[in-house]
């Protein structure tokens, strides 16, 4: 997916100038810019940057569709999101609303690199279904395997990698509290 030209909508349809983004993000208009004519892709923090400035969540951001809130979701229905030359692979698995969202983050055997995320708003449940994931929270690092579940406050800063040579699959459930007057 080519998110240059949706960048750019959005700003544009928010009155946002480029010096303006690049002042709200710290990165500087050629960078903007080449990222919008989609001459370069943006790292995860920068896209995470550009999207809290533009303030719209990344998943929003990167859902060409909104996968209805269904009973079913057929592995074939998962929406490519972002596609990381390092060989990590994001895709929207369910997206019901507001309430809660579901992002597959795969990741290649060959994949050495470690993804950092400056935290979603929401809380995330994170389920690994395949290989071992080693996610980085609060300076201390969990080795979550197969059938593992890892819990991740929003507005977490954390990283994550793939802990061995074999692929990764893991399922971030992004969820939304419910009001305290539903909690009783």
């Amino acid at each position: 997916m080519k998110i240059g030209n949706k960048l750019r909508t959005v700003r544009k349809a928010k009155n946002i100038t480029l010096k303006d983004l690049a002042n709200a993000t710290n990165l500087s208009v050629s960078l903007l810019s080449n990222i919008e004519r989609d001459v370069t892709s943006p790292t995860l923090v920068n896209f995470a940057a550009i999207t809290e400035a533009l303030n719209i969540s990344i998943t929003d951001f990167l859902a060409e569709k909104k996968i209805n809130s269904k009973t079913l979701t057929k592995r074939s229905d998962f929406e490519q999101i972002l596609k990381l030359k390092s060989g990590i692979l994001y895709e929207l698995a369910t997206y019901g609303s507001k309430t809660y969202k579901c992002v597959c983050i795969t990741i290649d055997e060959k994949c050495n690199d470690t993804e950092t995320s400056l935290g979603l708003p929401e809380d995330n449940i994170v389920i690994v279904t395949e290989g071992t994931l080693e996610l980085n929270l609060y300076d201390e690092n969990f080795i979550a395997e197969k059938n593992d579940i890892l819990f991740i406050p929003g507005h977490t800063p954390h990283s994550l990698k793939n802990a061995i040579n074999e692929k990764c699959i893991s399922y971030w459930f992004a969820l939304q509290p419910l009001p305290e007057n539903q909690l009783d």
